[in-house]
């Protein structure tokens, strides 16, 4: 089941889509753009002590080299700004407190639900499980997602659970916004991207006005697959949250909560289905580069749980603490329990610290 979601995975990232992604609305339908690199030949100033400035030129491969390890250096940097900082912290914690448990039955939520499974019954993609019966990808994918939110928050709303099923609803038909019937520049590249996100919104909506939806939750919905007035849980501060008269905006809170669970679940799905057969069968490299991008939003939580699975090898390990970027005063004690003490503080990736103690 693991190789045939893998290649699934690979054949449809040639078609210009995409499952997995630690983008929240961009899972199943965003074409990846290769980063262009110059090919022209760099120079760099050399100084000398007895010569002063000379100019020494680097070759093509040197100078792909160094602009790729830049720009993933660029990406790999957490930013400080997350709902894991301590003062946000216990404003997160004192808004699951005061959030009630949702009801026993939620039938508008049922119904959605399976409106969704049935229109995602139709899906072209099939993959195969361990039971030998082939089924639809989308519909298999959903509940993968939507188990893991599950997971990460017991106390899931409805929003939440609609965008983890319904992201990808009848994605298939994306393909009909053909690229070529767009400008052949990044104007159109842009616009092309926005109407097939427009297009995903749309749907989802329909089918949620279907099951009797209205309201906040289908501006809350459209607002998450547009990533239109959304917070980003990477880059939030208190003063965002707390008015002039100490009012904590909960409501803005829990936006960003729901925002940062989508992107652990999407990344635990793709660690869990499809990074052991990458290990595997891609070179180092290009599995770090990957795994980078989309461990590159994950919490402290998720951090934790992908960290504690027992199913890792030595060497997968290996790659995911490279790959997890720099480990800040929350992360640090996570590294320490993981790698240990030396490994946590100077140096997370290596291997060869793990049994390594300076007391």
């Amino acid at each position: 089941m693991g190789r045939e979601v893998f290649e699934l995975s690979r054949s449809v990232r040639k078609q210009g889509c995409r499952f997995f992604s630690r983008s929240i609305v961009t899972c199943p339908c965003t074409s990846i753009r290769k980063s262009t690199i110059s090919r022209h030949i760099s120079s760099s100033a050399c100084y000398t002590a007895n010569e002063g400035p000379s100019i020494t030129y680097l070759p093509n491969s040197v100078t792909r080299q160094i602009a790729q390890v830049t720009q993933l250096a660029s990406r790999s940097v957490i930013c400080r700004a997350t709902l894991d900082d301590p003062e946000l912290e216990e404003m997160v914690h004192r808004m699951e407190e005061l959030r009630p448990s949702p009801p026993a039955q939620r039938e508008k939520l049922e119904k959605v639900v399976k409106l969704i499974d049935d229109i995602n019954l139709n899906d072209p993609s099939k993959v195969t499980l361990e039971d030998g019966i082939p089924r639809p990808y989308r519909v298999i994918y959903s509940d993968w997602v939507l188990s893991w939110v599950n997971k990460l928050d017991n106390k899931a709303s409805d929003e939440l659970i609609i965008l983890a099923k319904g992201r990808n609803v009848e994605s298939w038909k994306l393909s009909d916004i053909k690229r070529d019937d767009y400008s052949p520049n990044s104007g159109g590249m842009k616009l092309w991207e926005q109407d097939r996100k427009v297009w995903l919104a749309d749907r989802l909506e329909a089918v949620m006005k279907e099951a009797g939806y209205e309201g906040e939750p289908l501006r809350a919905v459209r607002e998450v697959m547009l990533q239109r007035n959304v917070p980003d849980p990477k880059d939030i501060r208190k003063f965002d949250l707390v008015g002039a008269l100490g009012a904590i905006n909960y409501k803005l809170l829990e936006e960003a909560k729901m925002i940062q669970t989508l992107r652990d679940a999407d990344a635990l799905v793709f660690m869990e289905k499809n990074f052991p057969q990458m290990a595997d069968r891609m070179g180092s490299e290009e599995v770090l580069m990957m795994l980078r991008k989309e461990l590159g939003g994950i919490s402290r939580q998720c951090t934790s749980i992908l960290l504690g699975m027992p199913h890792w090898s030595a060497v997968q390990l290996k790659m995911i603490t490279k790959a997890l970027p720099p480990p800040s005063k929350r992360l640090r004690s996570i590294m320490l329990e993981a790698e240990g003490t030396a490994a946590s503080s100077t140096h997370p990736g290596d291997w060869r610290y793990k049994d390594f103690s300076y007391d």
